[in-house]
C-alpha cells in the first residue's frame, strides 16, 4: 500500500480525571508523539467533571503533543447540571473555551486533507448529543470551498449513526440530517467517540460509501461491556487509493500501546454534490 500520504492520530473520551491506570496519559502522550502524525484530532470528552484541575490536566496533555491539534467538545466538557445547573445553561463551555479553544467549529487542511470539527455536546440533554441546521450548512459550506481532490473528513463527538453497533445506543438528535449533508458533501470519513467502543465500519448514504471511526476511551476507566478494561485509540492513514484506520489499544503489563487491530477500506472518489 505504501506510505500514507497523511496521517491522522484520533483520540477521544481521556476523560482527565478518571485515569484507567496511573501513568496512562504519558503512554498515551509518547504513543501519539511517536506516530509523527500530520494532525492530532480529539473527538470530545476531554475531561470527566468540568473541574478546572481536570481542564488543567487535559490542557498539559494536548500542549505535550507535538501535531498540530484539532478537538471538539463532548457532553462531559460542559458545566454539570447536579453541581453547575446556572452555568451549564448560561455559558456551558466557559471553561473548555478557557482551557482548551474558543473555536467550536475548528478546521483543518494540509497533506491533501480537509478536516472540519462540529460541537454536537448541547446543554439541553444530560448526554445526548444534538445536530442543528447550522451544522449542515456549515457543513456544506466549508467543504464546498475545499480544493478538489482533498479528502473530506468530519469530527463530532456523537455518533451519526448506529449502523454496524452490536447493541442499541442513542445517536445524536437529527443526526441523519448531518449524515445526509456529509454524504452530498463527498465526506469520505467520520470521526467520533462517545460510547466508549473501538468500532470502525463504512454505512451508505445517499449512495456512498462513508468510513465511520469510533475511537474507544482513550485513557479513562469508564469502559463499556463487552470491551472492559479496554483503553484504544486510533490511527487514521490516507493513500491515494485506499484508508487504513489502526486501532492502538494500550496493554498495562508493558505501560504502552501497540496495534491491536486494522482495518483497510477502497478509496472510491466521493460524489459531491455541494
Amino acid at each position: 500500500m505504501g506510505t500514507p500520504h497523511c496521517r491522522i492520530a484520533h483520540l477521544s473520551d481521556i476523560h482527565a480525571g478518571c485515569w484507567a491506570h496511573r501513568g496512562i496519559d504519558e503512554a498515551l502522550i509518547s504513543s501519539v508523539n511517536g506516530l509523527d502524525a500530520d494532525l492530532v484530532v480529539v473527538t470530545g470528552d476531554l475531561v470527566q467533571r468540568a473541574h478546572r484541575l481536570q481542564y488543567r490536566r487535559a490542557a498539559a496533555l494536548l500542549k505535550a503533543l507535538k501535531s498540530p491539534q484539532l478537538v471538539v467538545p463532548g457532553n462531559h466538557d460542559l458545566y454539570s447540571w447536579i453541581y453547575r445547573p446556572v452555568l451549564r445553561v448560561s455559558v456551558p463551555l466557559g471553561r473548555y473555551k478557557h482551557y482548551v479553544t474558543r473555536d467550536l467549529s475548528p478546521s483543518w487542511e494540509g497533506r491533501g486533507v480537509s478536516v472540519l470539527g462540529l460541537n454536537t455536546a448541547t446543554p439541553w440533554t444530560i448526554e445526548r448529543g444534538r445536530c442543528t441546521p447550522a451544522h449542515a450548512v456549515r457543513l456544506g459550506a466549508y467543504f464546498k470551498g475545499q480544493p478538489p481532490g482533498h479528502v473530506k473528513v468530519l469530527a463530532v463527538h456523537h455518533p451519526l449513526t448506529a449502523d454496524g453497533f452490536p447493541y442499541k445506543r442513542e445517536i445524536a438528535q437529527n443526526a441523519s440530517r448531518l449524515l445526509s449533508a456529509a454524504a452530498r458533501a463527498g465526506v469520505e470519513i467520520i470521526l467520533c467517540g462517545h460510547w466508549h467502543w473501538s468500532l470502525v465500519h463504512e454505512v451508505a448514504c445517499s449512495n456512498q460509501r462513508i468510513v465511520v471511526a469510533l475511537a474507544g476511551t482513550a485513557a479513562s476507566r469508564r469502559y463499556r461491556a463487552p470491551q472492559m478494561g479496554r483503553n484504544a485509540f486510533n490511527v487514521v492513514e490516507l493513500h491515494v487509493g485506499a484508508i487504513t484506520v489502526h486501532e492502538w489499544r494500550y496493554n498495562p503489563a508493558v505501560h504502552a500501546f501497540a496495534i491491536a487491530q486494522t482495518h483497510a477500506f477502497t478509496r472510491k472518489a466521493p460524489q459531491s454534490a455541494a
